[in-house]
């Protein structure tokens, strides 16, 4: 699978090691920390210019903002790195509740996520736990 990349934050870890482990590719070293102030910060540690790029993007309940701002800066610094394509596996869509306009004055969530997502323009979206 040569050309191949695949990508994690934080959220899930073992997710994206066993999704690797299937594959039988490694997975890509990614740091992402956080500064003083509680800002994200992310660096892809190896080239992936030209690689067909998958990110794991898995939130988990509590801390779901700040994994979908680390799925988002991920996303952000592949399409810098100039990748060939992204693929995102996001076995839980953030937001998915919020899928229409229940009363005036209130955003549709969802779509702001998506909105925010499709920016990086994206190959695929795998998601399993959509609402509607």
């Amino acid at each position: 699978m040569n050309g191949l990349a695949v990508l994690s934050g934080n959220a899930n870890p073992k997710l994206a090691r066993n999704i690797c482990e299937h594959l039988n590719v490694p997975l890509s070293d990614v740091l992402v920390s956080q500064f003083s102030e509680g800002e994200i910060r992310v660096e892809i540690k190896e080239n992936i210019r030209n690689c067909r790029i998958f990110v794991i993007a898995s939130t988990r309940t509590g801390h779901i903002n700040d994994d979908l701002m680390e799925v988002l800066l991920i996303l952000d610094a592949c399409a810098r790195a100039s990748v060939q394509d992204i693929s995102i596996v996001l076995p839980y869509f953030p937001y998915a509740r919020a899928d229409k306009k229940e009363q005036p004055r209130v955003p549709i969530s969802s779509k702001v996520v998506a909105d925010m997502i499709d920016k990086f323009n994206p190959a695929y979206l795998i998601s399993v736990d959509l609402h509607a």
